[in-house]
């Protein structure tokens, strides 16, 4: 993961924020060298917006 996020960064030029979701997300985080933020709703967050948006396209 550190080698990855290094070569994604090594292209943007800068560093960048890194997000971690899912099962074992902070197990995962505590053991690389980035800093990365530890969000454990942002996939039910991302499909709820999903969600909504095509909610919204049916009622018109």
């Amino acid at each position: 993961i550190d080698g990855l996020l290094d070569a994604v960064m090594g292209e943007l030029g800068c560093d960048a924020p890194a997000v971690m979701t899912g099962d074992g997300a902070t197990q995962v985080a505590a053991l690389i060298e980035h800093e990365a933020v530890v969000d454990e709703t942002l996939t039910l967050r991302g499909l709820h917006l999903i969600w909504r948006a095509n909610r919204g396209s049916r009622a018109r």
